[in-house]
C-alpha cells in the first residue's frame, strides 16, 4: 500500500501561482502581499496617488508613499520638521568640529597662503587633523583636500 499525497485546500487564484491555499482562495505568499500592500502582487502593480504637497498625481513606488518626490517631502511640514531634527542631531554629535570650523569664519585666509602639496593659491581649504586642536590646520587646495579625505576613508 502506497501513500497518496493528499492535497489540502485548493489552488491559489492568482494566475501562474501553483501553491495551495487554505482560506480566501490565496496562498500564504499572496495573502501576505494583500495584507501588506493592498494587492496580491506585492506592490508591483502601478498605483496612482495624489501628492500631499503639490497635488500632482504620481505612481506609487512604496506602499506608504505620500509625496511625489523628495523636494515635495522637504517642503511639507513633516519634511521640514525632519530636516530641523536632523540638523539638531548633527550639531549635538559634532560640537567640536563645528567649534573648530567656526573659529576661522572670522579669520579669512591670508594672501601668502598656498596649498601644502602643489603650492597653488586656487580654492584653498583648511584641513583639521584633530578638532580638539582647533588652531592646528593644514592649508590644501580643493583637489588635495578631497584626495586626503578619500585616502582617509579607505
Amino acid at each position: 500500500m502506497g501513500f497518496r499525497k493528499v492535497q489540502k485546500g485548493k489552488p491559489c487564484k492568482v494566475v501562474g501561482c501553483e501553491e495551495w491555499c487554505k482560506s480566501n482562495d490565496l496562498c500564504h505568499k499572496h495573502n501576505m502581499a494583500l495584507r501588506r500592500y493592498g494587492n496580491v502582487l506585492g506592490g508591483k502593480v502601478d498605483r496612482v496617488e495624489v501628492c500631499k504637497n503639490c497635488g500632482e498625481e504620481f505612481k506609487l513606488i512604496k506602499s506608504n508613499q505620500e509625496y511625489c518626490d523628495l523636494e515635495c517631502y522637504r517642503k511639507s511640514p513633516q519634511g521640514k520638521a525632519a530636516a530641523y531634527q536632523a540638523t539638531r542631531d548633527y550639531r549635538i554629535r559634532n560640537k567640536e568640529k563645528l567649534n573648530a570650523r567656526g573659529i576661522f569664519r572670522s579669520h579669512p585666509l591670508k594672501k601668502d597662503d598656498n596649498c601644502l602639496v602643489c603650492n597653488t593659491k586656487d580654492k584653498l581649504h583648511r584641513h583639521h587633523h584633530n578638532y580638539k586642536n582647533r588652531l592646528d590646520v593644514t592649508i590644501l587646495c580643493n583637489k588635495h583636500h578631497h584626495e586626503l579625505h578619500s585616502w582617509d576613508s579607505n
